[in-house]
């Protein structure tokens, strides 16, 4: 049987064989990321980070600081170009699809989608300078492998676009109840959003006109080239 795609039809009659991303499923794919590369290229160090939105605590409420955590988040979204030369910018989503609907006679299945560039942060903590740099570094080497076209790990998962913005300032950071050496990574994301709703096709179309209103029909030919 054919691959699916997000709403039940096979793959191959859609226009784009690369799946839609949403905000969250970017983290996702960061996080399948992570994971891999712990698998083959192994941690940074003896022992391998978290990968999470939060920063965790203990059973008893209070903060975890006995390992190294990188938390992510959003930084902001806003409309992207339809290219990479930063014009063109929509005023809203677009028709990308209007098919039959499978098993509804009568019936279109529309498809709407538009582009967003989501700018995300990623903050790590480590319990020394030399720990906080050591996982930085390995984090970020991670993320350009797996952004590398060769691999085009990201472009198979919908992510048809990321851009390095730069690293911040390091930090020391007593926000969770310990001395932890901080440092933040930001990025660039262009995501596809789709979004897949039935409509009913136009079968009939009745126009009643009064007796009284007067109107106009001109016609337009074209003119034959000599």
């Amino acid at each position: 049987m054919a691959d699916l795609n997000e709403v039940g039809q096979p793959k191959y009659l859609t226009r784009s064989n690369l799946p839609a991303v949403h905000w969250d499923s970017f983290f996702d794919a960061v996080n399948e990321a992570f994971k891999l590369n712990i698998a083959s290229a192994g941690p940074a160090g003896q022992r391998a980070p978290v990968f999470v939105t939060d920063y965790p605590k203990t059973n008893q409420g209070s903060f975890e600081t006995s390992f190294d955590v990188i938390v992510f988040h959003i930084l902001g979204s806003k409309m992207a170009p339809q290219g990479n030369h930063g014009q063109r910018v929509p005023k809203g989503a677009t028709y990308r699809e209007v098919k039959p609907q499978p098993n509804k006679q009568g019936y279109s299945l529309v498809t709407m989608a538009w582009w967003e560039m989501m700018s995300v942060q990623f903050t790590i903590y480590g319990l020394s300078h030399k720990r906080a740099d050591e996982l930085t570094e390995w984090f970020q080497l991670m993320l350009f492998a797996y952004n590398n076209p060769a691999l085009n790990f990201f472009r198979e998962r919908g992510i048809n676009y990321m851009h390095f913005e730069g690293r911040g300032a390091d930090e020391l950071s007593r926000e969770y109840g310990q001395e932890l050496y901080k440092r933040t990574l930001k990025w660039d994301v262009r995501l596809e959003l789709l979004q897949h709703f039935s409509v009913k096709n136009l079968e009939t179309l009745t126009i009643e006109i009064p007796e009284t209103a007067t109107f106009t029909v001109s016609e337009q030919y074209a003119i034959p080239k000599p």
